[in-house]
């Protein structure tokens, strides 16, 4: 009676190479899920000579608003409706009081379509809007 090294015998090692490949892949998704999260709604947005670097440490705390080229507001990644903006965005700040609110818009946007999400901001009593802008020398502006 043979136990193992004869032809066609099953051996009990196991093989882990495609669990290392799936947690591999997994890793990946996550590490570009992550980086999609943090930098919220791609919009083209102004440039501004004083921009500064916000911190990371309290991004889960913080509420961004963006508009796009089109006029799509998200509250976060979520987007909504203009006319529900104020109901989606005292939703997503209850338990957030006193933090600011940052406010990210497309470049191409008008003044007064910043303006109203800034009103409703105030409207809901949020302490502050900041106003997100990427650091560099804005085209056709002074340095």
């Amino acid at each position: 009676m043979q136990v193992s090294g004869g032809k066609g015998d099953i051996s009990a090692a196991i093989n882990i190479t495609p669990l290392v490949d799936v947690m591999l892949v997994l890793l990946i998704v996550y590490m570009v899920m992550v980086a999609m999260i943090r930098q919220g709604v791609p919009l083209d947005l102004p440039d501004a000579i004083n921009a500064r670097t916000t911190s990371l440490e309290n991004q889960d705390k913080i509420i961004t608003l963006s508009l796009n080229e089109e006029k799509e507001v998200f509250v976060n990644l979520k987007q909504v409706e203009l006319a529900n903006l104020d109901r989606e965005l005292a939703i997503a700040y209850q338990g957030r009081e006193g933090q600011p609110v940052l406010i990210k818009g497309a470049k191409t946007l008008l003044y007064g379509d910043v303006l109203q999400l800034m009103n409703t901001c105030r409207q809901l009593g949020i302490a502050g809007v900041e106003l997100v802008a990427k650091k560099g020398t804005p085209a056709g502006g002074v340095e």
